[in-house]
């Protein structure tokens, strides 16, 4: 590790997808108090967020209490947009042209990318009963959880210019064990690790590049959030899930912050809340 902190440069930018609420909303917001306290004396610091959500609302809300976390966080830029249609990697396109470097005299120094935004999909299918019936909602579900994290990592690449850069997948435990009735979340949560890996190769192991990657897959456990709530009410797991004591997307989000501080993570390797 180069130094023993989560930031490696006083001019930093943060993209979050799913950040209007839940674990995505929590992250930012803990990003930014860690960011400012490592940054406490240094006035010349600058934090950049591209908060990415479907309900502006929500994302002005977080927008504003950004800002009163530190005066120095007043660079926040929204893209309100629907991962689950094609447009919204357009919609990316353009914003990261414009707001990645920001024509700064000097460009930042460390990116971090971080793919939360997500569903759940179907929480009763099995196996014996996909159907072409379903191909279309199967392909919506696949354009918001897999593809749009593939089209929008490669865009975001070929725009940085950094020397530092992380690129955090929100995975779970489903990406690696089978559980039933989560056929499209197991599948989908497997492939994205899978793609994170493929990238890891490409970048890190083959150093084609000379800004030092960092790619993680963090399973953050079962949070108490809306799709937590859903599966204890009608998913195949119902039972096991009702009996399961939901962590707080705060603790989680500080154990992110841990991994990420202690830099002892494999590139793209899979780290649970729990390990």
């Amino acid at each position: 590790m180069e130094n023993h902190s989560i930031f490696k440069s006083n001019r930093c930018c943060v993209i979050i997808t799913g950040a209007s609420k839940g674990f995505g909303r929590i992250l930012a917001k803990k990003f930014a108090h860690s960011f400012f306290n490592q940054f406490s004396n240094d006035k010349e610091s600058i934090l950049k967020f591209i908060l990415i959500a479907r309900n502006e609302n929500e994302l002005d809300s977080l927008a504003n209490e950004l800002r009163s976390i530190d005066s120095r966080c007043n660079m926040v830029t929204k893209i309100v947009t629907d991962l689950a249609e094609t447009k919204a990697i357009d919609d990316i396109n353009k914003e990261f042209e414009q707001n990645l470097n920001n024509n700064l005299s000097k460009p930042y120094g460390h990116y971090i990318l971080i793919h939360n935004a997500g569903s759940i999909g179907k929480t009763t299918e099995l196996c014996d009963t996909v159907t072409v019936n379903d191909a279309a909602k199967r392909h919506v579900y696949y354009r918001l959880n897999l593809y749009s994290i593939m089209e929008m990592t490669s865009v975001f690449l070929r725009q940085i210019k950094t020397h530092h850069c992380h690129i955090i997948n929100v995975s779970s435990l489903a990406a690696i064990k089978p559980m039933p009735g989560l056929l499209d979340y197991c599948v989908g949560k497997a492939a994205r690790e899978a793609y994170f890996k493929q990238l890891a190769n490409e970048l890190i192991t083959t150093k084609q590049s000379k800004t030092k990657y960092r790619i993680l897959n963090y399973a953050p456990g079962p949070l108490d959030t809306e799709m937590f709530r859903q599966l204890q009410q009608e998913s195949t797991l119902q039972k096991q899930f009702q009996e399961t004591i939901p962590l707080k997307p705060e603790d989680s989000a500080n154990k992110l912050l841990q991994i990420l501080y202690k830099d002892e993570f494999a590139d793209a390797a899979h780290v649970d809340y729990y390990d």
